[in-house]
Formats: structure tokens, C-alpha cells, sequence
């Protein structure tokens, strides 16, 4: 379509209008004469080309027909029998036309909320590789748009090839630029996969294991082939946002009782080994007490019900084999939110049990939520369980950052 991007390229403005193509021909085009007549004062005023989207077996002839009646300056129709779209100057005469395949719409939606959800780090590479004196503000919209999608594209996804990735965004360049700018993009696209994405490599040597389960659990020797062949999956990782700085994590966030347990162990039986925790866990059930963490998910009101603890995952297992969030997924881009509301110790007891088959979750004291981000509104600090290390901080915003590292299985 290059033809029609010049001279959209060279146009103050392009005016777009899509119609029902439903009706006789007749109608079809008598309703198209009226849409050039209403817009006819907007073309007086921005000189816009005028383009027409029309889907029907004979949509050319007839776009032909009209553009020619009302001098509109080109036209665009869908070829519904041949599945390309037609381009038509103000004489009627065809200029140019693609084969159309069908929309990737998966991938798609996937470049648009991830680039979107990633901006601030897709920005921050995209700056990190500009010449000295260069910055994103001095790059027009077109290009800001064309290095952000290619760059996420060089993060996230690795199921595409780097090289078939910055060759398509090249092409991309090339529908809108000269030579140089192509060789700018190809240059800045070519950084992150230099050396900016890092990537993960796991052995399953310890006791729990518990990360490793949501992607392979054939044991060592095939994680040591997976490390040495360059096997890769892409891996979310959850960003904290905490009154005193940011963390990140790629497994389980949990606050209240489960936190509680660990802080006690760490704090007073750590000499006792994995018998620590089971004392530690004792004295908790016979401490029980429900908690308030001030909860708000995008789009819901704030729910400040007590609850016996709260854990957000990133994957499905926790503490070896136990399935903490059993519909989790490693490169969903959501969070995964397990509320347990306030129970009992009987309760608590006779629930727990079920985690290692993850029914925990159908107990009417347990909800589940999947967003891309959560805030929370703590009043002070409070101990923190991140992937099995014990903290104490304040957390504000824990949020997605789709696909941000490769986990090598």
C-alpha cells in the first residue's frame, strides 16, 4: 500500500468512513453520495483524502463509480471476492491493492496491552541505546510507535525470532521513512536482543522446587539440556511497589497468616530447621486472628474484609507441592489473587489440606480474582512472604510486567 501512504503521508488529514454495506447497490451508493455530501464541509476545510470502506462483491465498481461522481480524492474498498483491498484515485482507476490473510488477533491484543502495561521499561531501553544528545522527546509519534511495539515484541516474545522481529519492523520503517531512518531502526531494535532481556535458568536440586513445576518437572538432566540448548519460555515478573522503594518477584506474594508463620520461624526457631516451621505453625493456629489489608482491584470498589491472609501469584505452586493458585499462569500478564477470609482454627485445619489439590479455593471463605494489578492500603509495615524469603515493608501496588525475562526450560 505504499502508494496510498504517500498520499496520506502528504495530506493534512485523512477522513475515514466505514459504511453498513447491507442493501441494493442502489442504496449502497445513494447512501455513499450522501456520506461525501455531509463531509463535504470538512473537506472544504482540512483538504483531507477521502477514504471509503465499503465490503461487497462488487464494492470496487461501485467505489469507482462514486469517488469519480463526487471527486473525492482516492477511495479504499474490500474486494469481498478476492479478499484484497482496493485502492482507487479520484479518476477511478485502481492504483494498487494487497492480499489480505487473517488477523493474528491473539498476538495482537497481546503487543497492544503489553507494550501498553511495559511503557515506562520499553521506554527506558529505547532511551538507554540513543546517540548522546538523543532523546525519545526529539523522535516523531510515528517512529515512538514503531520502536515501542518492536522492542516489547524483543522483550515478551520469544517465541518469535529477534531477527524476523526487527526485519518486520524495518519494513514497517520503510512504509513511512527514507533509507537512514530504516537503518535507525534496525540499529535500535537490534540493542535489546544484544544483550538487555535477561533470561533464567533453574535446577531442580532443592527441597521444594516449587517455581520449576509450572513449566517442566523431568528433572535435572533435562533442565541442564534445556540450559545448554537455549530452550526459553517467556516468564512474567510482578513488580512491588513498597513505601520505601520497588521490588520484583516471579513466584507467590503472601501477607497474614502465612507470613506470620515464616516471621515466627525466622525469628525464633530458625536453628530448628523444617520442624521450625511446624512449631511455628502451631503457635499461630493457637494465636489465630484475622487481619485487615485495605484491597483495591482496577474497575471494584475497595474490600477491607478481615481475612486470615492474602496471597497474589504469579505461578501455581508454593512450598513444594502445594497449589497455592491452582488457575495461575506463568505469561497471562494477571496477577493471581487468593483471598481466604476469616476462619476458624478448625476450619483453617481442616482446609489447609486441600491446597496440595488446590480445592482450597472452593471453601465459601475463599476468592479468587486475576487482574494485571492490585493496590493495597496498609497503615504500617507488615511481614512479607516473597518467593520463601521472609520481609517487612509496606506495600502500595503489586502489577504485572508481561513477559519481562525468559525462563530457560
Amino acid at each position: 500500500m505504499q502508494k496510498l501512504l504517500t498520499r496520506v503521508q502528504t495530506a493534512n488529514s485523512l477522513l475515514c468512513v466505514g459504511l453498513d454495506p447491507t442493501g441494493d447497490d442502489a442504496t449502497v451508493a445513494r447512501r455513499l453520495r450522501e456520506v461525501i455530501a455531509e463531509t463535504a464541509p470538512y473537506a472544504a476545510a482540512f483538504k483531507p483524502n477521502l477514504a471509503f470502506f465499503l465490503s461487497r462483491e462488487n464494492g470496487v465498481a461501485l467505489l469507482q463509480e462514486t469517488v469519480v461522481a463526487s471527486g473525492a480524492h482516492i477511495g479504499l474498498a474490500l474486494d469481498g471476492d478476492a479478499d484484497r483491498l482496493i485502492v482507487v484515485d479520484e479518476t477511478g482507476t485502481v492504483i494498487d491493492g494487497d492480499q489480505l490473510i487473517d488477523a493474528e488477533m491473539d498476538f495482537f491484543d497481546d503487543l497492544v496491552v503489553g507494550a501498553d502495561a511495559r511503557a515506562e521499561d520499553i521506554d527506558t531501553a529505547i532511551a538507554t541505546n540513543l546517540a548522546s544528545g538523543w532523546t525519545l522527546a526529539r523522535l516523531d509519534k510515528p517512529m515512538k510507535a514503531i520502536l515501542r511495539a518492536g522492542t516489547y515484541e524483543l522483550l515478551a516474545r520469544a517465541d518469535v525470532p529477534g531477527k524476523s522481529i526487527i526485519n518486520e519492523y524495518v519494513d514497517v520503517a520503510d512504509a513511512f521513512y527514507a533509507r537512514r531512518e530504516k537503518g535507525f531502526v534496525n540499529g535500535l531494535l537490534d540493542a535489546p536482543i544484544s544483550g538487555v532481556r535477561p533470561s533464567l535458568g533453574f535446577l531442580p536440586l532443592g527441597t521444594g522446587n516449587s517455581f520449576l513445576r509450572d513449566f517442566t518437572d523431568q528433572g535435572a538432566a533435562y533442565a541442564i539440556d534445556a540450559m545448554t540448548s537455549g530452550k526459553r519460555q517467556p516468564c512474567d515478573v510482578i513488580r512491588v511497589t513498597h513505601t520505601e522503594g520497588v521490588l520484583h518477584f516471579i513466584n507467590i506474594f503472601s501477607i497474614g497468616f502465612v507470613a506470620a508463620v515464616g516471621a515466627t520461624r525466622n525469628r525464633h526457631f530458625s536453628a530448628l530447621g523444617e520442624f521450625g516451621y511446624t512449631l511455628s505453625t502451631v503457635l499461630r493456629v493457637a494465636n489465630l486472628h484475622p487481619y485487615v489489608f485495605p484491597m483495591k482491584i482496577p474497575g471494584r470498589d475497595e474490600n477491607r474484609d478481615p481475612l486470615t491472609f492474602l496471597s497474589i501469584n504469579n505461578s501455581r505452586f508454593t512450598g513444594g507441592k502445594m497449589m497455592m493458585a491452582p488457575d495461575a499462569n506463568t505469561r497471562d500478564g494477571l496477577l493471581d489473587i487468593i483471598r481466604v477470609g476469616r476462619m476458624g482454627r478448625i476450619s483453617l485445619l481442616r482446609t489447609f489440606p486441600k491446597i496440595f489439590k488446590g480445592t482450597h479455593v472452593d471453601h465459601p471463605a475463599v476468592t479468587c480474582h486475576q487482574t494485571p494489578a492490585v493496590d493495597l492500603r496498609l497503615p504500617d509495615a507488615v511481614d512479607v512472604m516473597i518467593d520463601g524469603e521472609m520481609m517487612k515493608f509496606n506495600p502500595t501496588r503489586l502489577e504485572v510486567i508481561p513477559g519481562a525475562i525468559d525462563v530457560r526450560t
